[in-house]
């Protein structure tokens, strides 16, 4: 499924939006921006309550999610956080155990491995020479995205009474696929079926699932790497995603 949207208008949003990067994110090194011309967007839609925290980003969800609790904590009014990838499980658990003020409003998930990725099995378990430089690096973050240790997780963590969860996920057919995305995108169906190189939808979907959008998982924040076709449909349109997302949110607010 892909979201609609006819302009560029927003109805105004209460509260604060807050975008969460995923694993080993950031939020700009020099001209780079994870969420890749998001922060311009906004501006050019008159958005002026974004703000984008930067977490340890190869760190446990745990330790994730109290940096980022940190730094909510600092904030007025009402929260609308927005989770890219693993950032939006470090959403879930700052809105389970960490959000004593009760300011989270709602939580919105991009391709979140909700219920764990078989890729973090393959990087803790494969022998080569990509999981020999990727392991010792990311070796704690990942161990807490494996499928066993996210079921532990949705246990522990329960969604909070009166918070809106909505996720999207996303999936391309393999031959769509950037080439250094298909080996995982290949485990990926295998096991879990469609994705999106990195996540499967059955993974994204939690709460209100918004459906299935045609991008590979770096698409949806910005960044498109493989050659425009509009048969497949790429490049992937963020604006219009964003647009509806943040809609949707003004109706939360």
């Amino acid at each position: 499924m892909s979201p609609s949207a006819t302009d560029d208008t927003l109805p105004p949003i209460s509260g604060n939006l807050v975008f969460c990067h995923g694993l080993a994110g950031f939020n700009r090194i020099g001209p780079i921006h994870y969420f890749r011309g998001l922060r311009k967007r906004l501006d050019a839609w008159g958005v002026v309550n974004a703000r984008f925290p930067v977490t340890p980003p190869a760190a446990t969800i745990e330790e994730r999610a109290r940096v980022l609790a940190d730094y909510l904590a600092k904030m007025d009014g009402p929260i609308h956080l927005i989770g890219h990838s693993m950032g939006g499980l470090d959403a879930r658990l700052v809105a389970s155990r960490l959000d004593a003020a009760r300011k989270i409003r709602s939580i919105t998930t991009l391709a979140t491995p909700h219920r764990g990725s078989p890729i973090a099995e393959w990087l803790l378990e494969s022998s080569g020479p990509l999981p020999f430089v990727m392991r010792p690096w990311l070796r704690r973050a990942v161990a807490d995205l494996r499928p066993s240790s996210m079921e532990t997780f949705n246990q522990g963590t329960p969604d909070s009474p009166g918070i809106r969860y909505l996720s999207w996920g996303a999936a391309r057919p393999m031959h769509q696929m950037p080439f250094w995305l298909r080996y995982w995108a290949r485990i990926l169906r295998e096991r879990e079926g469609p994705n999106d190189g990195q996540v499967s939808l059955y993974s994204a979907a939690w709460g209100e699932y918004q459906g299935e959008l045609r991008a590979d998982h770096f698409e949806l924040i910005g960044w498109n790497f493989g050659l425009p076709s509009t048969l497949d449909q790429r490049p992937f349109d963020p604006d219009t995603l964003y647009l509806t997302l943040l809609r949707k949110i003004a109706r939360l607010s």
